[in-house]
């Protein structure tokens, strides 16, 4: 119903649905034009609490009412003043039984401080209007008195406890609740020691890298989450990664160096480690678990292979002489080989040997007739041209030539019928 009260306009008697679904209804205007002219509304959510909100106290401009704001407590940024505080202040006081005592001079709206009193525990303390208000936050002493009656409880409680564990079906046959000794920061044994039939008799167990007893919480256990390493992901630690490592190194005869840096997790730390045959390597734990070994060994093997594809004679292929340097030394061989891919062969060659390169002849043709020019060089046994030639001191590859020889591999190349290319 319209206020005769307020002027009246065509806006004035009509009725706007608000952003959280609050109805406005237009009551009148103050009278005033432009920026200054403001609406008086009734909201059908706050009016009805006039203590908070007089009757004629919720005021807004026209813009701001067509675009769905509420110039109440339906809108959340709605700016409560001190007294709409005090009033609800009150009204929490009377339900938890404090007795507000004063504000601090200092106003900084809802983070303003508030001196409270709690005639149970005779103690008085300061707490901000919105802690108060929206979190909750009471009495500190009277929560230190509760949180030590429900930790007696829970202390003579333990049995139920543990049947609510087991009532989650996640927890094996055989598996041990126990309360520990340890406390939390508050001082509370809320700290459970679990043991699993599998993880408390496993390999880690019998190593000496883990006690066999898993901590957890009262709200983990109760979510029915193994503490143990039945848990997919469940972390190692660096003992128990370590033990992991000695025994596949055990397996291919290789030697544990040691750690790299700091030990992060079971899956990305990093160790050194040096292969049967002298090689060191630096590996994660993830891969190397999973099976990756000696890079050097891995690259000598496949260059040790025969090389030929029977199904891609015809596809383009390419014949390298690459000059290896430690540094800007150069080195008294170079490398001879094959790839379909010259400049990623050549970085695979840089990982590997730990050494820079560079192409110094590059010839080209199809796979059958770089293979064949490939294996009259350096071909496996004693029937290659320079199979005498070779470096003896070194170990990342087989197709290594001393570098007295190098005119005469070129010569040979270039009487082949392979083409040069420009690298």
């Amino acid at each position: 119903m319209m206020d005769k009260c307020l002027e009246q306009d065509d806006f004035c008697g009509s009725t706007l649905k608000g952003k959280s679904g609050n109805i406005i209804s237009i009551l009148g205007h103050n009278s005033l034009t432009g920026n200054k002219k403001k609406y008086v509304v009734h909201c059908s959510v706050c009016s009805i609490d006039e203590e908070l909100f007089p009757k004629g106290s919720l005021k807004c401009n026209k813009y701001k009412l067509l675009s769905g704001c509420s110039p109440c407590g339906c809108n959340g940024k709605y700016k409560w003043s001190i007294v709409q505080r005090e009033v609800l202040i009150r009204r929490r006081c009377d339900k938890t039984g404090y007795i507000f005592i004063a504000f601090e001079r200092k106003q900084k709206g809802a983070f303003t401080k508030i001196k409270l009193y709690n005639p149970v525990t005779r103690n008085s303390w300061a707490v901000t209007i919105n802690n108060f208000l929206n979190h909750g936050r009471g009495d500190p002493v009277q929560g230190e008195i509760d949180r030590h009656i429900s930790h007696s409880l829970t202390v003579r409680d333990d049995e139920a406890r543990v049947s609510i564990f087991k009532g989650t079906g996640k927890f094996p046959e055989g598996s041990t609740f126990t309360r520990s000794s340890l406390k939390d920061k508050r001082g509370e044994s809320c700290i459970w020691e679990y043991t699993c039939p599998t993880c408390s008799e496993d390999k880690y167990v019998k190593a000496g890298v883990c006690t066999g007893v898993f901590l957890s919480t009262n709200n983990a256990l109760k979510l029915g989450k193994l503490p143990c390493r039945c848990t997919i992901g469940k972390g190692y630690t660096k003992p128990q990664r370590g033990f992991d490592i000695l025994e596949k190194l055990k397996e291919c005869s290789g030697l544990f160096r040691g750690w790299i840096g700091k030990y992060t997790n079971g899956k990305d730390s990093k160790f050194k480690w040096c292969c049967k045959e002298g090689h060191d390597n630096i590996t994660k734990v993830a891969p190397f678990l999973g099976g990756t070994r000696c890079r050097v060994c891995s690259y000598l093997a496949k260059s040790c292979g025969n090389g030929h594809y029977e199904d891609r004679e015809e596809e383009e292929d390419y014949l390298y002489i690459v000059l290896p340097r430690d540094g800007v030394v150069p080195l008294d061989y170079f490398k001879v080989g094959r790839s379909f891919s010259p400049n990623k062969r050549l970085y695979g060659l840089k990982s590997v040997a730990k050494l820079d390169f560079e192409i110094h002849k590059l010839y080209k043709g199809t796979h059958k007739q770089v293979y064949a020019v490939e294996q009259e060089l350096i071909g496996k046994g004693n029937n290659s041209l320079f199979d005498q030639h070779r470096p003896i001191d070194v170990v990342w590859s087989s197709e290594l030539i001393n570098i007295d020889c190098l005119v005469r591999v070129i010569k040979y190349i270039d009487e082949s019928e392979l083409k040069e290319e420009d690298n």
